[in-house]
This record gives C-alpha cells, sequence and structure tokens, in this order.
C-alpha cells in the first residue's frame, strides 16, 4: 500500500530538488486539482483576448500553495526582479526565497483548496502589483 507523500516534506526537500535538477522556468505543486481544470477556460480567454502565453511562459494565472519562478518569469508575470518578489512577499508568507536562478515562493504550511486558494493568489497579486 502506497503511503501519501507529506506536504512538509515535499515543500522542503523534494519541491527544490526538483527545481534543482530540472532548472525549469516555473514550477508548481497543485493542490486542487478541480480549480486548476476549471481555470482552462480562463486561460483560454485570457490568451485570446492578450495573445499572450497566459499560465505558460509570459504570465502567471494562478498563484499555488508552493511556487518557483525564474529570474526571467518574475519579470514577465510581475514586472519585477527575483530581488524584489522576494523583498515584497518576505514575512507575508511563509517561505520566499532564493533558489537557483529565481524565487521560491511557499504560500502556505498546509495545502489549501478553493475559495481558500483564489484569496491567498489575489492576495500575493496585490503584493506584487502594488
Amino acid at each position: 500500500m502506497l503511503t501519501r507523500p507529506s506536504y512538509r516534506w515535499l515543500r522542503r526537500e523534494v519541491f527544490p530538488e526538483l527545481v534543482r535538477a530540472f532548472d525549469p522556468y516555473r514550477a508548481v505543486v497543485v493542490t486542487d486539482l478541480e480549480q486548476d481544470l476549471d481555470d482552462f477556460e480562463g486561460i483560454v480567454n485570457e490568451s485570446t483576448r492578450t495573445g499572450r502565453d497566459v499560465d505558460g511562459r509570459d504570465t502567471v494565472f494562478r498563484i499555488h500553495p508552493i511556487n518557483y519562478f525564474d529570474s526571467a518569469m518574475c519579470v514577465r508575470a510581475f514586472g519585477l526582479s527575483v530581488d524584489e518578489v522576494i523583498r515584497r512577499l518576505a514575512g507575508f508568507i511563509p517561505c520566499a526565497e532564493h533558489l537557483q536562478s529565481g524565487a521560491l515562493l511557499v504560500i502556505c504550511e498546509e495545502p489549501i483548496t478553493g475559495e481558500q486558494l483564489i484569496a491567498v493568489g489575489t492576495s500575493i497579486r496585490q503584493r506584487l502589483i502594488a
């Protein structure tokens, strides 16, 4: 029987090692698959409206509980350097720190879903836009 991995272990050990190993431009941990699937129509509409790769290489549609954005993604999505993203979120979220060439952002200590995920993402985005 398989055991469910610990969120804490995933966020502290596994996720950073995956980022180091693969050096992605972005990486996230999705804790609400239904919300992720529900976002599809909004992503398509926003991509059509703006001509940008929404939730791809150009912008971030949803802030997830665990996120990594490289330096180029920070600039494209938020118009900020990695240092500025970290500065704006430090002390507001459990973890905002440098990892590889980007920012590791742990938004919450436990997995969140639904309206809570949306509200936290909105709050984070407001700090990054301000």
